[in-house]
Order: structure tokens, then sequence, then C-alpha cells
């Protein structure tokens, strides 16, 4: 579904609203330091609870409305008369070992997960600033106790080996390059022709070939639903699936990328002195430069702001080529999952503002009616309309997380997309 806008409206808020000006600029950092310094904190109550033991372990439920708390309270004072929309760009999500985009259980959730020793976990959090969006995410290993140091503190007993240590190595150096190729465009004179040619540009296709081959070194492969995207104001890929966006930029890793690259390598074609041409999406007369179809033609341009989402996961272990792909685990899709102590509800959803809903109960009318004027186009959750949130990390929060709990009781509703 399209939208009817006048054309100065449309260049007023993908052109004008989007130059990274001083009061733009400023927007951006303070959302990033809000976002890093929410990092800080899930980290250091994740060390106390687990690795110092000063603290009962936090449940994965617990550390995301925590999280959530500290970023709606962080901003709650910022620009306050200057600025309409600020907060909770993307909902605290703790992804563990195999599990990626998007858990963020509900504190009422049956199963809580509680991490064990030798898990990965990968925080993902997000603030924005009047619709200037910055989001951030961090991996870290559960250790063993471990052994006391000299200075009484705990230590692990020793460091992550092995495949997963590989995957979380090619994640990292593979997300530092393509910030610092991104980097480059500022000076493209510095960059060095045998990477970008004569042209001297980056686009699309480059950065997928060095993600590629950093992978590759790695015996890992591009986690689908990876991705190098540039965001605008209020347009930061948290609506995908329910509005297409338009003028898309950046780079999106998929099964069928994988697809490719095992026929290319594959020695039955490799003696057949096949070819194989990957259909380009750009010579289609069904796209074209403002179109919502990701390519990688596009060219990176100084002043666009990009998000790097890279994941990876390690092909060691793995007998003959396969491909990496991704299921959907959730109680309301009907696959059978009931060997699995993992089955979470959907707890994120996304407000379809195109759509309009005629409620019969008067429950949902009142949550819709709440969503609709406190919440933004960015993603929520339940617990985020409960009076008691956000939660006074300066107080007990025991009692107020029963409180949410409470809230939520009043609030099961099933009228929109879950995200």
């Amino acid at each position: 579904m399209e939208l009817q806008i006048s054309q100065r409206d449309t260049d007023i808020l993908l052109k004008q609203k989007n130059v990274l000006e001083t009061s733009v600029i400023d927007k951006y950092r303070l959302a990033g330091q809000v976002t890093q310094t929410c990092l800080s904190y899930l980290i250091s109550l994740i060390n106390d609870s687990y690795h110092l033991g000063e603290h009962a372990p936090y449940s994965a439920a617990e550390l995301c409305l925590l999280g959530d708390s500290y970023i709606k309270s962080a901003l709650s004072t910022a620009y306050k008369n200057n600025v309409r929309e600020k907060g909770i760009a993307q909902p605290v999500t703790i992804d563990v070992n195999d599990v990626v985009v998007g858990y963020s259980p509900e504190i009422d959730e049956e199963v809580n997960i509680y991490f064990k020793p030798g898990d990965i976990v990968t925080i993902n959090v997000g603030s924005h600033v009047d619709g200037y969006t910055a989001n951030g995410s961090h991996t870290i290993v559960i250790y063993p106790p471990g052994v006391p140091s000299d200075n009484g503190s705990k230590k692990p007993t020793g460091p992550l080996l092995g495949a997963s240590a590989d995957a979380v190595c090619a994640a990292h150096i593979a997300s530092e390059t393509v910030v610092a190729l991104l980097a480059g465009t500022l000076t493209p004179e510095k960059l060095p022709q045998s990477l970008t040619g004569a042209n001297k540009v980056v686009n699309g296709s480059l950065i997928r070939s060095i993600v590629d081959s950093i992978a590759e070194s790695f015996h890992c492969v591009v986690v689908p639903t990876s991705k190098v995207r540039r965001i605008r104001r209020f347009l930061a890929g948290q609506s995908e699936g329910v509005v297409a966006e338009r003028d898309f930029k950046g780079v999106v890793w998929s099964e069928a990328d994988q697809e490719l690259h095992l026929l290319q390598k594959s020695s039955k074609f490799a003696e057949q002195g096949t070819q194989l041409v990957a259909f380009d999406k750009s010579k289609n007369a069904a796209v074209n430069n403002s179109s919502a179809i990701p390519t990688d033609d596009f060219v990176v341009s100084p002043g666009e702001v990009y998000s790097v989402d890279i994941k990876m996961a390690a092909l060691q272990g793995n007998e003959g080529p396969g491909l990496v792909s991704l299921q959907t685990v959730d109680n309301i899709t009907g696959k059978d999952h009931s060997n699995d102590a993992f089955s979470p509800r959907p707890s994120i959803y996304v407000r379809d503002v195109t759509v309009s809903h005629q409620l019969k109960l008067k429950s949902s009318r009142k949550l819709l009616n709440t969503i609709d004027k406190s919440l933004s186009v960015y993603p929520f959750k339940l617990s985020h309309v409960s009076d008691s949130f956000p939660i006074d990390l300066s107080k007990e929060i025991k009692e107020q997380l029963k409180n949410i709990q409470s809230d939520m009781n009043d609030f099961k509703c099933k009228h929109f997309h879950w995200y």
C-alpha cells in the first residue's frame, strides 16, 4: 500500500529532514550515546548476576524490560520542549545461540530463558531522538564462574574457542570493515584503487564481496536477514513487511545468495565451462531508482547514514555443502516445537497507520487509542503501554514487575502485525 503524498512533502520528509546539519548530528549522537550506555548497563547486569554472583540471575524477559526502561528514562528529559517524539526505536532483544531476529519475551512469558555457561548472547537495542535512529548490538559469552584472580574478582577459565569463536570474530571484523569502508566515502581519494577501481566509489557490490570474502576466510556464511542499509528519519527498517520503503538503498543477504555461491563453486559447472549469471534486478523494466526492491546496484554518497547488521554462522562440523536458513519458532504459526523448551509468543508489534480498525471490545479500543496517542511508528511491546512503565531503576523492581504483569492481563489483544 502506498500513501498519497505531495512531491513537496516528500522532498521535505526524505531530503530536507535528512541533511546532516549540526542539529541532526547532535540528535544522532545523543541517540547513539543512550544506546551504547544501555548496552553497557545490560552487560553489567549479566556480569553481576551470572559471572560475579552478586545478584540472582536475571531472565531474558527481565533484562529486556530493564533495558527498555533505561532508554525511556534516559531520554525523558532530553529535548523536552523541542522534540515531540523520542524513545525506544527497537525494544531490547536477547538472541541466544542459534536464535536471531527479535526474541524479546514479555514478563508473563510461560517459559523465561535463563542463560547457561557457554551460551553466546547477543543484545540488540535501539533509541531515537526526533526520528533519528541509533541501533546497536553487543555479543558476550556466558562463562563458568571461573577461579578468583589476585584482586579477588572472578575471571573466566579460558577464551571461547572453535566454530563459535570463528563466527563471532568474522561478524566483528566484517562489521568494522564495512564501517571503515562507508567512512571512506568522505575521502574517496584515499581509498585504494585495487579495491574500488578507477571510479573510487563504494557501492553495494563491493560491500557484499568484502563481507562474503571475510566470511569465507573464517569458514562461515552470512546469515540471512543480515543487511547493510541506509537509514533516514523515521526510516530505519522497523516496518519491513508492513510498508514498503521507497528509494531503498542497501545490501541484503538471503538464502538465494548462498545458492548462487554454491552453484558457482560446483565442480559440475566448472567442468562444463558453464558460467552462471546472476539475475540483475536493476535491469528489470519494473525496477528503477525509486524501487523498494533491494539491489546491489547503488552507490554510497557522503552524508548518508547506514546501519550495519551482519550475523555469521560457522560451517565447521557440517558435512558437505548446504544452506544456512532461518525458521520461525513460535506457538502461533502452528509449527511443531513440542520437543523444544523454546516456544515463544510474538511480543514485538508495529502499528500499520494505513489501516483503520473497528474494534468491538472496549478494552481493545482503549488499548488502540493509547497506542495511537503515546507510541510512534517504531516497534513496541504491550508492557510499554503499562502505567508502571518505565520501571524506576532506583527502587525495588519486583513490585513494579508485578504491576506490569497485572496490567498486561488487560492488554491481551491480537489486532496488530507482529514483528
